[in-house]
C-alpha cells in the first residue's frame, strides 16, 4: 500500500545515513566518560517542533520509496518515540526485536539508494461520558493508541490480505528467517548479558559487532 493512501497521515521526516557512526558522541556539557554513536541511521523531522515534542496518541507508518513497510503506535511524542526508540537505541541500549529490525532494514534499504520516509496520523483528546464513582459526567481523554493501530492494521490487512512486511508479529514471522539480521541480533543480546555493551571507545568487542551491522546489506 501507498502512503499516498493514507490521506489523513502527515509527513514527519527521512531517514539518513549517519555519517558519525562510530564517531564519538556529541556533548553539550563534558563528560567523564566518552561513548561513541552506535545509530546506523538518522531521522532528519519536517514537522514543527511544537508538533513533534507534544505527547499525543498516535500511528506511525515507515515507508519504502513511499510503500508502507511499517505500522506501529505510540501515546509519546512523534519525537521521543521515533527518535529514541528507533535510532537512539534501536541496535542497542533499550533493545527490542521489532526495532533491531526496522533500524537495520531501514539503513540497508538506505545504501541500496531507496527514500526511506516516516509519517503518522495524530489522534487528539475526546470528549466521552465517564462513569465516576457513583454517577455519570464528562471528561475530555486520551485514545489508546494500541486500540487504534490494531483498528488500521485490520484494515490495511483487509485490503492487503498481509501486513506491512516488517510487522513480523502480525505476519506470524520469524526473525530467524533473516539469518544474518538474527544472528547479529543474537550476538548483542549476548554482549549485553555480559554486560558488555556498553559503547565506550575502547570496547573492542562492541566496535567489532557494530561494523558487522555496518556490513548488513539485503539479500
Amino acid at each position: 500500500m501507498n502512503i499516498s493512501y493514507v490521506t489523513n497521515a502527515i509527513k514527519v521526516g527521512d531517514f539518513e545515513i549517519n555519517k558519525k557512526f562510530l564517531k564519538p558522541r556529541e556533548y553539550k556539557k563534558k563528560q567523564k566518560e566518552i561513548l561513541f554513536q552506535t545509530n546506523l541511521v538518522n531521522l532528519r523531522f519536517t514537522l514543527n517542533k511544537d508538533i513533534l515534542s507534544k505527547k499525543i496518541c498516535h500511528v506511525y507508518f515507515f515507508c519504502c520509496n513511499d510503500k508502507i513497510f511499517k505500522i506501529g503506535g505510540s501515546n509519546s511524542s512523534i519525537e521521543d518515540n521515533l527518535e529514541n526508540f528507533y535510532i537512539n537505541q534501536a541496535i542497542s541500549g533499550s533493545f527490542s526485536n521489532s526495532r533491531f529490525l526496522c533500524h537495520i532494514k531501514i539503513y540497508a534499504y538506505l545504501k541500496k539508494g531507496y527514500k526511506l520516509s516516516a509519517h503518522a496520523i495524530t489522534y487528539d483528546d475526546v470528549k466521552a461520558n465517564i462513569k465516576e464513582l457513583n454517577k455519570t459526567d464528562s471528561h475530555i481523554v486520551g485514545l489508546d493508541s494500541r486500540s487504534i493501530e490494531r483498528i488500521l492494521k485490520d484494515i490495511y490487512f483487509k485490503k492487503e490480505k498481509k501486513y506491512p512486511e516488517w510487522n513480523y508479529q502480525e505476519n506470524k514471522k520469524e526473525y530467524s528467517s533473516d539469518v544474518k539480521m538474527y544472528n547479529l541480533m543474537t550476538n548483542y543480546k549476548t554482549l549485553r548479558d555480559k554486560k558488555k555493551s556498553k559503547a565506550l571507545l575502547n570496547n573492542h568487542l562492541l566496535i567489532s559487532h557494530f561494523r558487522r551491522c555496518k556490513n548488513y546489506n539485503l539479500v
